[in-house]
C-alpha cells in the first residue's frame, strides 16, 4: 500500500492535515464538490423557469395578469436581460411601443438581477402555482458557501494525511 498522502491528492498536490481545502479550490468549486449550483446559477435556473412559465399560451389569460402586471414583466425582463432602455422613445402613432418603452425605461438603474428577481417574483403573483413551485424547490446557497465558507469546511473534516 501506498501512503496516505498518495490517496489524498488534490489539484495535482498532496493534502495535509495542516492545509485547508479552500487553498486548493477555485472560488465557488466548494458548490461543485458539494453538486450544488452557485446561488448565480441557481438564480439563472429560476429565472429560466420564469420566463418559460410566462410564455405560455394561457399565462395572460389568468386573473391576475392584468395588463399592468404584464407590462411590469416586459420591462422587467428587458432589464434582466438587456440592462437600461438603449432605444429612443417610439412615436405617437405606436402606442403599445410607448407603453412597453416606458415600463422598461422606468426600471433605469436598476441591476439585472434584481430585475429577474421581481420577473420571478411578478410571475409568481400573477400565477400562484408558479409560486408553490419554485417554493417547493431547495433554496439556492448562501453566497457565503459560494465564497468557499459552508461545503469545503464540512469536506474538511475527512481524513487526515498521515
Amino acid at each position: 500500500q501506498g501512503s496516505g498522502e498518495e490517496h489524498h491528492k488534490l489539484a495535482g498536490g498532496p493534502l495535509h492535515a495542516s492545509d485547508g481545502l479552500d487553498s486548493h479550490l477555485q472560488p465557488g468549486a466548494a458548490l461543485r464538490v458539494a453538486g450544488l449550483p452557485s446561488p448565480k446559477a441557481a438564480s439563472a435556473m429560476a429565472f429560466d423557469a420564469a420566463v418559460k412559465h410566462a410564455s405560455s399560451e394561457a399565462f395572460p389569460k389568468l386573473p391576475g395578469a392584468s395588463r399592468d402586471r404584464m407590462t411590469r414583466i416586459y420591462g422587467l425582463y428587458k432589464q434582466a436581460t438587456v440592462g437600461d432602455c438603449n432605444r429612443s422613445r417610439p412615436g405617437m402613432l405606436d402606442a403599445v411601443g410607448r407603453i412597453k418603452w416606458d415600463a422598461w425605461n422606468g426600471l433605469k438603474g436598476t441591476d439585472k438581477a434584481s430585475a429577474g428577481q421581481a420577473y420571478i417574483d411578478t410571475v409568481g403573483l400573477i400565477d400562484p402555482s408558479f409560486a408553490r413551485q419554485q417554493q417547493a424547490r431547495p433554496p439556492a446557497p448562501p453566497a457565503s458557501a459560494a465564497a468557499g465558507g459552508g461545503a469545503a469546511s464540512t469536506a474538511r473534516a475527512g481524513p487526515s494525511a498521515g
